[in-house]
């Protein structure tokens, strides 16, 4: 199994090598709602939970639903249906999200010890979900955003995000300066920057230490998982770090 790692301590994305999983799947598929055979993403868990070192008990995924929902989590044993950012301070608790495309951001407050992981696809972006989650790090244990650490991982990359006006309307009408993340093509979509605009929204909160990932989980089949290329049946892969 090959890990990416990063600067972040105890950080990680999983890339689709060493798993169990078949066809669409094949081979690390980490997605537990996914339409895999539930048995061989369970061993793909225990797999990754001998690389990191964590109990698979311990490995923290929430049902994400593309929304703003933000959990602080104090146990593996939570609910964790319908969240796309974690929380927590708890040692031993390998908090991740799951992608195929979206945009996975890790938040390290080295200060306070507390740890985030967010889902950042277009939606969740829209509604400000980076924002918001470190609102509530705020709220909870007074992190600042210069205590921060952040890592934007690997996701899909401009030239292969074609969206329609209506995505485009989006976030424009929101801010006017989003359009800089758009290049309209001649059919009248655009293609899309995900990844410079979650960015931009870090260092507009005052975030200056940003890791980025270059990796297109599209262009790199033979790392990554892709939706778009795949279609729904696609397996995910996991960005996470613990404490």
């Amino acid at each position: 199994m090959s890990l990416i790692t990063y600067k972040i301590p105890h950080s990680f994305t999983t890339t689709i090598e060493g798993g169990v999983s078949k066809g669409a799947f094949s081979s690390l598929n980490l997605g537990l709602y996914t339409e895999d055979d539930k048995m061989n993403v369970e061993e793909n868990l225990n797999r990754l939970s001998q690389q990191i070192s964590i109990p698979k008990k311990q490995i923290v995924i929430a049902h994400q639903i593309h929304k703003d929902q933000i959990a602080y989590v104090q146990s593996a044993n939570d609910c964790l249906e319908g969240f796309d950012a974690l929380i927590t301070d708890k040692s031993n608790l390998c908090l991740t999200v799951t992608t195929a495309d979206c945009v996975p951001v890790l938040l390290y407050d080295s200060k306070h010890s507390v740890i985030a992981a967010i889902h950042s696809g277009w939606r969740s972006t829209a509604l400000h979900i980076v924002e918001k989650t470190m609102l509530k790090m705020q709220t909870l244990f007074s992190s600042e955003a210069r205590d921060i650490s952040a890592v934007v991982g690997p996701c899909i990359s401009q030239k292969y995000y074609e969206v329609g006006r209506d995505l485009y309307d989006v976030f424009v009408e929101q801010k006017k300066t989003y359009a800089n993340f758009f290049e309209k093509q001649q059919n009248g979509k655009f293609l899309f920057d995900l990844r410079s605009l979650v960015v931009s929204q870090l260092r507009s909160l005052g975030v200056t230490d940003i890791e980025v990932s270059s990796f297109c989980t599209y262009e790199r089949d033979d790392l990554f998982f892709s939706a778009r290329r795949q279609g729904i049946c696609s397996g995910r892969m996991l960005t996470g770090l613990f404490l």
